[in-house]
């Protein structure tokens, strides 16, 4: 099989719904931000406090609404795979071909995440007199995307179950909001909370936050690429 068609079965076996999730998430999003601005002009409030609205409902979008649809997109594609048993007694690891799909979906993930960014930008929403687009700004979608995706497959791989995975993550995300004032009051737990941003702003804190995201991510992917080398670990899993 050539690269070719080893990429285009790949895309084929991750099915339609691994890149319609984030497209749809963004659409939501953005519906809801411009109802927030346009509900604030009809109140009576000021354009720059309808723009402040939707501008922070366009943050909410990229730092808590498209991690939350990478995470869902790879939970629901790990381990799911019809000739999963035939693979597996192939010679060499299922290791390979599990990484390849997560990479695939990921990458289509991060490429939304991109492309949303700049329009944010480009519209004038970006909330440049906290933060520049670039580098640093990227972080602010980047550490709790990377987080969602790779504990996404790592909990579908535990579990082996994406329905499990999907509500441990929705969970992770209603409380990241619930208990916001935990998090935020603690002096460990809020170097973990991945809606800093969006809830705080720029503080003090908020690379070394971005930094630690980073470092749980990459944590989780080694987790994940070994639970992938384990047949035992693919073998139960769910439809």
């Amino acid at each position: 099989m050539t690269a070719f068609a080893r990429l285009r079965y790949e895309l084929r076996a991750l099915g339609p719904a691994a890149f319609v999730i984030p497209l749809l998430v963004t659409l939501i999003y953005i519906g809801f931000a411009w109802i927030a601005g346009d509900s604030a002009l009809r109140n009576g409030a000021s354009d720059s406090f309808a723009h402040y609205q939707a501008m922070r409902g366009l943050l909410g979008l990229i730092e808590n609404g498209l991690p939350l649809a990478a995470g869902l997109q790879v939970a629901t594609i790990t381990g799911a795979d019809p000739a999963l048993e035939l693979q597996l007694a192939l010679p060499g690891s299922y290791r390979a071909t599990g990484a390849l799909r997560l990479a695939l979906a990921s990458l289509w993930a991060l490429l939304v995440a991109v492309a949303v960014n700049a329009l944010i930008v480009v519209a004038g929403y970006w909330p440049s007199s906290l933060i520049s687009p670039t580098p640093q700004g990227l972080l602010i979608w980047l550490s709790p995307l990377l987080v969602f995706v790779t504990l996404g497959t790592t909990l579908a791989l535990v579990f082996r179950s994406r329905v499990v995975s999907a509500a441990i993550l929705a969970l992770l995300w209603i409380g990241q909001f619930l208990f916001e004032p935990l998090f935020l009051s603690d002096g460990l737990l809020k170097l973990v909370y991945l809606f800093l941003t969006e809830q705080v702003g720029i503080t003090s804190y908020w690379l070394t936050n971005r930094l630690i995201l980073l470092g749980l991510a990459l944590g989780l992917l080694c987790a994940a690429l070994w639970l992938l080398g384990r047949n035992e670990w693919l073998l139960g899993a769910e439809a």
